[in-house]
């Protein structure tokens, strides 16, 4: 298995300067992969339409078995986050790792009630702010509290074909979709919480917590977060990365034998197709199916150009 291995900052090796990942490549461990996958297809006719519908859906568990000299490897680092992901021995590869939180603190009882002998666990939270989980119960935040959070791999990863032809028109599809994954946004730490002099994403003010606006599912809007809400990477900032994609659509006409003969053809088909038409996805972001460099920063949206829509008008001609 070929992983970016960090070697210590102090070397001044950076081979990304987005992620300021430091690392030479090497084949450090072995991870295993298994799972089933399952295939269906139904063809038959009704008159002059003929019909074929299939599809396959895939389930794969993914575990790493070895690492060679380190326990786990840290990586998908952003800019005044740090590190999101580990890869580590018995779990799955580039998990998320991050802190798990509680909701939000409606009020300033709600922070005062969240401490232990009688000091707050969360001293700089305000009305508005996440509660992070103190998960080794020693009355702060630490990174002793960070946990496993999500994971990049999807549960179920499927398409579904379907072909019809009736009286020389013909019409293609074909869906692909991934179910159960976790995805960052990471321009979302920038743009979704109203620090410094960043641009806002659209809904970032009315989706934030105000004292007239308890329900929001996000914090409150800061200029200094002084809680961490964007900073610590917690559970708070994944989304869902389920998407069903229509990546390929085709219309066309094949004309009949009378008039490819008369053009000196054996065929002659035209066709309408697109790719990408559509995507249901309730991710935020530009494009959930993520890509990546390396395997360690699975389920990082870096901002990467999401994929073109395209319309294409053809002829297909056989003489």
């Amino acid at each position: 298995m070929l992983l970016d291995n960090p070697v210590p900052g102090y070397t001044g090796l950076f081979e990304d300067p987005v992620e300021l990942s430091a690392g030479i490549w090497e084949n450090v461990g072995s991870i295993r992969n298994q799972g089933i996958e399952v295939s269906l297809e139904y063809r038959g006719q009704v008159n002059k339409l003929k019909y074929r519908v299939g599809g396959n859906v895939s389930f794969v568990k993914n575990k790493v078995l070895e690492l060679g000299a380190v326990e786990f490897i840290s990586a998908g680092n952003i800019r005044e986050v740090g590190d999101i992901t580990r890869t580590q021995v018995g779990s799955s590869i580039a998990r998320f790792w991050g802190y798990k939180t509680d909701g939000i603190f409606q009020s300033w009882e709600e922070i005062n009630a969240y401490q232990k002998e009688g000091s707050l666990i969360q001293p700089n939270a305000k009305p508005g702010d996440l509660k992070f989980i103190d998960k080794n119960g020693d009355g702060q935040i630490t990174d002793d509290d960070k946990d496993w959070i999500g994971s990049p791999l999807p549960t179920a990863t499927g398409g579904i074909n379907i072909n019809l032809e009736y009286n020389g028109f013909d019409f293609r599809a074909y869906f692909y979709g991934v179910v159960g994954n976790k995805v960052m946004d990471a321009n979302s730490v920038f743009y979704s919480s109203g620090k410094d002099l960043y641009n806002s994403l659209a809904g970032t003010y009315e989706n934030a917590w105000s004292e007239t606006n308890t329900s929001a599912k996000n914090p409150r809007l800061a200029a200094k977060d002084e809680n961490a809400n964007y900073q610590r990477f917690s559970d708070h900032l994944l989304q869902n990365g389920s998407y069903l994609r229509l990546k390929d659509l085709q219309i066309g006409y094949s004309f009949k034998r009378n008039v490819t003969d008369k053009l000196g053809m054996t065929k002659l088909r035209l066709y309408f197709a697109t790719q990408n038409l559509f995507t249901i996805t309730s991710y935020k972001g530009m494009e959930p199916e993520t890509s990546s460099a390396s395997v360690s920063t699975l389920g990082i949206d870096y901002g990467n150009y999401p994929s073109a829509r395209a319309y294409l008008f053809g002829l297909n001609v056989a003489f």
